[in-house]
This record gives C-alpha cells, structure tokens and sequence, in this order.
C-alpha cells in the first residue's frame, strides 16, 4: 500500500518557503532531492552530516513549506521536491547566477 502526502494545500508564505529554504541543511536536502529524484530518509542522513531525527525534521519543515512531498511504502518513506520548489530555485539560481556576473567594462 502507498500513501502519498501532498503539499499543503494552503498557499504558503513567501516568509514560510525563505525560511525553510535560509536553514543549510535543509537547501542540501533540496538539491539532492532534486539531484536524487526521490530519495529515504536513511539515504539523506548517509549523504549530510546530520543524524536521523534532525533530517526528519527538516523534511518537515520542508513538507510544512509546500517544498517537499512525502509518499509512504510499508515502513519507508520517500521524499521528492515539488514542481514549485523546483521552479522556485530555477528562479533563484537564475537570478543569483546574473547578480554574480560582471558588470560590463564601462558600465
């Protein structure tokens, strides 16, 4: 049996998503999502230098946030980003990777 957790359905705040996101652990935990697919939390705490429970409450966090979904398989979870927080860091390393470039000579 599969049991899926969807993102909040509530839209969550602009403040909600920077602070979930302002944690460093859990930006790891994003982009290997986002690396990885779909990932369990024992493969996220073998990949960050965080134990179990605090992994866990990133994902939280990160659930909380409409950033990350949950689905259930037996006694394993998996974890995924959502297609918002994927186009949300498009748009930050698109804007972060612009603001880095030099400005032009004369400018």
């Amino acid at each position: 049996m599969t049991i899926t957790t969807p993102a909040l359905t509530v839209p969550t705040t602009g403040d909600q998503v920077f602070a979930a996101l302002g944690e460093p652990n859990r930006l790891l935990i994003v982009m290997a999502l986002q690396e990885h697919g779909e990932a369990s939390v024992s493969w996220l705490t073998s990949q960050l230098p965080v134990s179990q429970p605090t992994v866990s409450h990133h994902l939280r966090v990160l659930t909380t946030a409409g950033l990350v979904t949950r689905r259930e398989e037996g006694v394993y979870a998996y974890h995924r980003v959502t297609p918002v927080a994927t186009g949300l860091l498009r748009a930050l390393r698109r804007t972060l990777t612009r603001s880095v470039e030099p400005a032009p000579l004369g400018a």
